[in-house]
């Protein structure tokens, strides 16, 4: 007979530890796996951190479909550019001018005689160029500028009045070709004229260019010519790429619609023709006189019927605008960020309300599509916190498009135009939701009236938030709809945390709170927490630890203290308050092995003090650098006592070396064939993984002066410029010559040398035995802790007998003096710059510009 229930478990064995399970947004294939999520109210799972936070307050959700171009802030805005040296380009679209941001000066200052709209002044600019005649606008020459982007030391600003592309050099800003479509896809053009708008360019360096009038994106190569066009929709306007190379395209549109206002409400429903429109502003252009009304709206995917429009108690309307704040409308007033296919309004007359002639209503909003070869998908609720795959942006851009810049004395904020941006209209407000709700799925304990004991909570409450936890449990599982519709009294434990403390003083960033679970027992938990903050700041959870059966105390006490219920669980819960203690002492036992491991030893110190990493690296005689990363110090300990049964061997001393400098990892996995690629966009981070290689071989750093020997062998030797007859030449000792005819001795300046040593037999097996030479980067000479440290590693690993000699090797490589294949020849990039009294001239010395040649921007 088999047995489908489960039995009770047996007593845990020693320590006497419960089981556990734990909740974290970093198990599963989704974060939303390993928190278990049953249903999530604003609240939301963060991405970067995969931990529980409140919701963006719908005000302050970003969006890749903003207006500025941004992408949510995860790019720059279109008109804003951000070069590799961390130069900020800003083209100000009302005067055509190209500004660069100076961080000494804090203010974006104009690049002179460069790029200027029509109507601007340039005269002697123009005269300057020697371009005031020509048939073609001049290229410095601007209409209606929309859009930067930077690639390959490359400029390209989108000239939409013009209809083309202007391309300069970056290096002395010199104009290089103007992008233009064809003859015959000109005339192809739905709508005359090409009007290029967004700019984006991919890793390959080929160049898309938006065109909202006509509904295409065309792109060139590297070299300006042109490769075909994409149909995306009219209305295609920003651009952009992520990690993988697929671009996303930003689609806007109007809907606009006409209106009257009688005695009675009016409900309207606008269409934005796509699950997800993001809507953005709302306007009144031409509002009559007298109007008086006020305007509820609702957005969401899900088309309303006749009667739920016109039903005024229909709670899914959220009061909007009151009836004295009309004429804000008269210019476009933003939405709520909420996304969704329907926007509907209800606009309700108040007392001394006119009836108004039909008026338009105006809304705009945009959808976003992503583009991977042929295949176009559109993104419903592009939220940009829940999108994936986008490089970090070095810039901060806020919600408006303002751009927060460092200068020297703080950060600093401005428009797109250039200007600072006053305090008092710099966007303020609340950031998130005040509160929301996380309820997790059923827990299964697989034990029968299982007595849940405790649960943890980590991670961080701002001042002004708090975590309220409530657990219910059941013997059997429940279904969602059953769980939702279980009293407020079945719901226990209702603690509140209002901060979280360190939970190990060796780790104080680990932060916890924990309480014990005061639900019945039962096989089945399901927890519910409640976020909640000040709209400022949000609690985050980062992991929660749910533990049981409980097991207390009380079996080591005399059985009185449990022989009634009531009784028994006062006892539980208050040696609960003991065991939590004395199972820290034990945890700390058992994590004794990490202060012996110097991937996890710790390595805090006061100044002037040896912290513990130090003094264990003195267990092996080991010195470890305290101006070394703390992950380099580790690293180094970690593989020098492994190394240390090959001391004395060339192989061991290379193997330190390669240690030393880094060598062991910068080596492991990268392919022989491997070279740097120029790209436009950030490594991709998430990306399919590197077809299979074999790792690099490492240089081998140290050559034996033994291996030098070219001597001339009977049978064995062949003649060239550096084989040698044995003789007295090889060790050049200095002879003074007889008295005999003719003369015999060969003593010559700065040719041979004295040696009072007479021990002529062996002399040519001493000139280049016990000696070797160590070949390391030139950098390390340029590092006193690097160079003291290799120093300091060759004065202790070579043998007593041997003599080491230092070669700093440069990135060059020349014939006949530093051409040894795979030690001290280098075949590196064209050098950049030259400094004074640093470098020889004809030794790989050449003159640069500003920018070095073979900068990549981003």
């Amino acid at each position: 007979m088999s047995l489908s229930a489960s039995r009770p478990a047996p007593p845990p064995a020693p320590p006497h530890d419960p089981y556990s399970l734990l909740l974290s947004g970093r198990i599963g294939a989704r974060p939303d796996i390993g928190w278990r999520v049953r249903r999530l109210e604003r609240v939301e799972i963060d991405l970067p951190t995969r931990a529980l936070v409140l919701g963006p307050a719908p005000a302050a959700a970003r969006w890749l479909s903003e207006p500025n171009g941004s992408f949510g802030g995860l790019r720059s805005p279109s008109n804003v550019a951000r070069t590799a040296g961390g130069e900020v380009l800003l083209l100000d679209p009302a005067s055509g001018a190209l500004l660069r941001f100076d961080p000494c000066a804090c203010r974006f200052q104009r690049l002179p005689c460069f790029t200027s709209v029509v109507d601007a002044g340039a005269a002697p600019c123009l005269e300057r160029s020697g371009l005031a005649g020509a048939a073609q606008p001049p290229l410095n020459r601007l209409r209606d500028p929309q859009a930067i982007a930077l690639c390959r030391g490359d400029l390209y600003i989108a000239d939409r009045g013009h209809g083309r592309v202007l391309r300069y050099a970056l290096d002395g800003l010199v104009p290089r070709a103007a992008l233009r479509l064809p003859a015959a896809a000109l005339a192809a053009l739905a709508v005359s004229g090409w009007r290029p708008t967004g700019l984006a360019i991919d890793g390959h360096g080929t160049l898309w260019v938006s065109d909202p009038d006509n509904g295409r994106i065309d792109s060139f190569n590297p070299r300006g010519k042109w490769l075909g066009w994409v149909a995306a929709g009219r209305g295609v306007t920003h651009l952009a790429f992520d990690c993988r190379d697929r671009l996303h395209a930003v689609i806007e549109a109007d809907v606009q619609v006409q209106a009257t206002v009688g005695a009675q409400p009016l409900a309207l429903q606008l269409d934005g023709q796509s699950a997800g429109f993001h809507w953005q502003s709302l306007q009144l252009p031409a509002l009559p006189a007298g109007a008086r009304f006020t305007m509820a709206i609702d957005i969401g995917d899900a088309a309303w019927s006749p009667a739920e429009l016109d039903d005024p108690a229909n709670p899914r309307w959220s009061a909007w605008l009151a009836a004295a704040d009309l004429a804000r409308l008269a210019d476009p007033l933003p939405l709520a960020g909420v996304g969704g296919r329907y926007l509907r309004l209800r606009l309700a007359p108040e007392p001394g309300h006119v009836p108004t002639a039909p008026f338009d209503v105006l809304a705009r909003g945009a959808r976003v599509l992503r583009i991977e070869g042929q295949a176009i998908d559109l993104l419903p609720r592009a939220r940009a916190d829940l999108v994936e795959g986008f490089p970090p942006n070095p810039l901060q851009v806020d919600l408006r498009g303002h751009l927060h810049l460092h200068c020297v004395d703080g950060p600093s904020v401005f428009d797109l135009h250039g200007q600072p941006v006053p305090p008092e209209q710099r966007l303020g407000g609340e950031r998130y939701e005040r509160s929301g709700q996380y309820f997790s799925a059923a827990l299964d304990a697989a034990i029968d009236g299982c007595q849940w004991h405790r649960i943890e909570l980590r991670g961080a409450i701002p001042s002004g938030c708090s975590i309220e936890v409530r657990t219910a449990s059941a013997a059997i599982e429940l279904t969602p709809d059953e769980v939702d519709s279980l009293p407020d009294h079945a719901w226990c434990t209702r603690l509140v945390a209002g901060s979280m403390a360190p939970r190990d003083s060796a780790t104080p960033a680990d932060c916890g709170w924990d309480c014990l679970i005061m639900s019945p027992p039962g096989r089945f938990l399901w927890l519910q927490l409640s976020l909640r903050g000040d709209g400022r700041a949000t609690p985050c959870v980062s992991a929660a630890l749910v533990e049981y059966p409980r097991i207390s105390l009380r079996r080591y006490l005399p059985g009185v203290f449990g022989f009634d219920p009531v009784g028994a669980d006062f006892t539980d819960r208050l040696c609960a308050i003991f065991d939590t203690t004395l199972r820290s002492i034990e945890g700390r036992l058992d994590r004794q092995a990490m202060l012996l491991d110097p991937l996890s030893a710790p390595a805090g110190a006061m100044p002037g003090q040896t912290d513990f990493l130090d003094w264990l690296a003195g267990w092996i005689g080991v010195t470890l650098s305290r101006d070394w990363p703390l992950a380099r110090r580790r690293h180094y300990l970690k593989q020098a006592a492994r190394l240390y049964c090959q001391r004395g061997t060339a192989d061991g001393l290379r193997r330190q070396l390669l240690l030393l400098l880094g060598f062991d990892r910068a080596y492991a996995g990268h392919c022989l064939a491997e070279r740097p690629q120029l790209r436009c966009l950030a490594a991709p981070r998430n990306c399919a993984p590197c077809p299979p290689c074999l790792p690099a071989c490492p240089p081998p750093l140290i050559l034996e002066h033994v291996k030098l020997r070219r001597w001339l062998y009977a049978g064995q030797g062949r003649l060239g410029s550096d084989s040698v007859l044995w003789g007295k030449n090889i060790v050049g000792r200095s002879e003074l010559s007889g008295a005999g005819q003719p003369p015999s001795g060969n003593a010559q300046i700065a040719v041979t040398t004295l040696n009072r040593v007479p021990d002529p037999l062996r002399d040519p097996f001493h000139v280049q035995a016990h000696r070797f030479s160590v070949f390391v980067p030139a950098r390390i000479r340029a590092m006193p802790t690097e160079r003291r440290a290799l120093e300091q590693l060759l004065a202790q690993e070579t043998p007593a007998h041997t003599q080491a000699d230092i070669r700093y090797v440069e990135p060059r490589f020349r014939v006949g003096v530093q051409a040894m294949i795979g030690l001290d020849s280098v075949i590196a990039r064209t050098p950049c710059g030259v400094r004074l009294n640093q470098a020889v001239l004809r030794q790989a010395t050449v003159l640069s510009g500003r920018h070095a040649p073979e900068t990549s921007f981003l």
